[in-house]
């Protein structure tokens, strides 16, 4: 196929994107060679610190515990180190093998550059939290919600088009000034009313008073206690209290926290080591939902990071300029590697595509520049309206969902077998939408739509149009429609969300549009064992004809992330401009929103089915609703488009 990848319609626009260069200043390759130690030697620890013995005869290396890279060839393909093991004094020797050349741009090439990025980083000073890295001096105290936020930079290395660039972007990372043992006290007084409590501390990220670790919890003991026993290295015990920390426990009796060592040897078979946390010397990271339902806490967040574009570009450029003035990077890079960073920031040309005509019954707008169409919805008729027969509204007598409501539900079902079931509920909470939902989504197959009583009562014709329109969706019309010229064509989103609490399930959920208009769905939800993220029937081993970016919302504050696609096979031989132009239109037709979103519709529909069976239902749906559209509210994970 001969056409411009690039695309050609909208107005061009001058751009910058939060990506350096890096640059080499000869031909660059990576020369790999395998070690082996004889006598053997488990721990990665140790056969880096045996290596390292050999610094300078070695120069620039990286090491992965079986694997060497280093970037100059080594006079010799095969020859020997002698070191000594300094716990015991032990001869070690190392047999350095040369196995392979990779390029550069090859996958193995761009994964040292990017365990290069992370070895420079800690010359930074920052604190490396999860997969990012954060920086604790630069911390801004928000005395007032008793939280922290710790700015930092999410980084990759990768390779686009012909170059070689580093991608960064800034981020915070919210530290809160509780401990574990605080959240938990607070749970254990609510533990009547939420028996999903764990579900809260179980796969967040703590980090630790005495050394400033931080782990990913995995599970909580709550059979021991500090006051229980470990054994030693050397087979004598003692209890956790005991343990040399340098810090008075005062907690009494709570559970231990449980985290999969990360530092631990991954072996095929082999078990992973587990690290037993003390709740008291843990202190806890991320928002709660109660905090993300602070509108003030939210709002004084916001202040420090929505940034806008100026801002933005000025932050970045300094993390150049400070990464470039460390000395030990740049002797590291230059030296021993032969690479350098650029401080500019990469610049292209983008396009402004024009705004998409909004259909309704009677007659067509458009949201502008702003792609916001929400003015016209309440004058306008929906494209298509759905007929409903008989539908009813319930509402608990009090803030305690009970089984009678239940049982209402269940009554009002047999009796009158209603199109659509309206539930108010009193408050937010989870179990109460967890149990409505799974009582009409799998016991019995009944459309419904849950809301709050506030919402109701307060008559705001803004929210009482939003009901209306998902009521209608869910009942099959649609509010509004964006013309798609191509005809007999299928696009299907598909998601994977794990189970909230059932850590070793999650579930694949599927929907595609079923006629020309793109307005009516198919869904359809299976279960996966072993976490899974993709399913069977999907390849595991993709490779892109093209790829691009898309910035298809518009927001008021701060700056907008682009979307990025990916073409994986064209088998309509779209070209690029109709594919992108495509991705926008829909990006229109997400009904829960009378504007634009940042992805397009089957993949935002997909990954809310999924999430929703994942963390409300935790079974798949009954199959009477795989033709309906289901509509909650939360953000992507990842999708795949097969156009058929």
């Amino acid at each position: 196929m001969n056409y411009n990848t690039s695309g050609t319609s909208g107005q061009p626009v001058k751009l910058l994107a939060n990506y350096f260069p890096i640059t080499s200043y000869t031909n660059w390759c990576l020369y790999q060679y395998r070690t082996d130690l004889s006598p053997e030697e488990d721990r990665i620890a140790t056969k880096r610190e045996l290596l390292g013995q050999h610094q300078k005869h070695l120069g620039g290396y990286l090491f992965d515990g079986t694997m060497l890279f280093s970037g100059t060839r080594f006079d010799t393909p095969t020859f020997e180190l002698i070191s000594t093991r300094c716990s015991d004094d032990k001869i070690v020797t190392i047999t350095v093998k040369f196995t392979n050349i990779t390029e550069t741009g090859d996958y193995a090439n761009i994964q040292v550059f990017n365990l290069l990025l992370r070895k420079c980083l800690r010359h930074l000073k920052l604190k490396m939290i999860g997969r990012h890295f954060y920086d604790p001096d630069a911390k801004i105290d928000m005395i007032q919600h008793k939280l922290q936020l710790w700015p930092g930079y999410e980084t990759t290395i990768g390779r686009y088009e012909d170059n070689i660039l580093l991608c960064a972007e800034i981020s915070t990372k919210v530290m809160r000034q509780e401990t574990v043992l605080d959240f938990l006290n607070q749970c254990a007084a609510n533990r009547n009313r939420n028996k999903d409590w764990m579900i809260d501390v179980i796969g967040t990220t703590v980090i630790t008073k005495y050394n400033n670790e931080t782990y990913k919890i995995d599970d909580i003991d709550e059979n021991s206690d500090p006051n229980s026993e470990f054994s030693k290295k050397d087979g004598s015990k003692m209890t956790y209290i005991q343990y040399k920390w340098n810090i008075t426990i005062r907690g009494g009796r709570q559970p231990m926290l449980i985290s999969k060592n990360k530092k631990s040897v991954r072996r095929f078979g082999a078990e992973d080591t587990l690290v037993y946390l003390v709740p008291e010397l843990c202190i806890m990271t991320g928002l709660t939902d109660a905090m993300r339902n602070n509108f003030t806490l939210m709002k004084d967040m916001a202040i420090h990071t929505r940034v806008n574009p100026k801002e933005r570009v000025e932050r970045l450029t300094n993390f150049a300029n400070r990464f470039l003035s460390t000395p030990d990077i740049i002797n590291y890079l230059y030296s021993y590697w032969n690479l350098t960073l650029s401080n500019k920031l990469v610049e292209l040309t983008g396009r402004i595509l024009q705004p998409e005509p909004i259909q309704s019954r009677s007659k067509g707008n458009n949201g502008g520049e702003e792609a916001d169409w929400t003015k016209h919805l309440r004058s306008l008729p929906m494209f298509t309206s759905a007929t409903v027969k008989n539908w009813y509204i319930l509402a608990p007598r009090d803030s305690c969902l009970s089984n009678t409501f239940l049982n209402d539900l269940e009554k009002v079902i047999n009796e009158s077998n209603p199109s659509l079931i309206l539930c108010v509920i009193p408050s937010v909470r989870g179990d109460m939408y967890s149990m409505i939902k799974r009582k009409l989504c799998i016991d019995r197959a009944v459309p419904s739509q849950v809301v709050l009583l506030k919402n109701v009562q307060k008559n705001n014709m803004s929210l009482c149009t939003k009901i209306a329109i998902q009521i209608n969706c869910k009942l099959g019309g649609a509010p509004w429609l964006v013309t798609i010229p191509k005809k007999g064509m299928m696009i299907v989103g598909f998601d994977v969300c794990h189970d909230s609490q059932r850590k070793n399930l999650s579930f694949g959920a599927l929907v595609s549009t079923m006629n020309d208009a793109h307005t009516s769905y198919f869904s359809c939800v299976e279960p996966h064992e072993s976490g899974e993220e993709l399913s069977v029937h999907f390849a595991t081993g993709i490779s892109s004809m093209y790829d691009f970016f898309l910035v298809s919302q518009h927001v008021r504050q701060g700056t907008v992330t682009p979307t990025h696609y990916q073409v994986i096979e064209d088998t309509l031989g779209l070209p690029p401009n109709i594919m992108q132009r495509l991705t926008f239109k829909l990006t229109h037709m997400y009904y829960n929103w009378s504007g634009t979103v940042r992805v397009p519709a089957p993949c935002q529909l997909v990954h809310k089915l999924a999430f929703l069976t994942g963390q409300n239902l935790r079974r798949s749906p009954n199959i009477g609703l795989d033709w309906m559209s289901c509509y909650t509210s939360f953000n992507i994970a990842f999708i795949f488009f097969i156009f058929f």
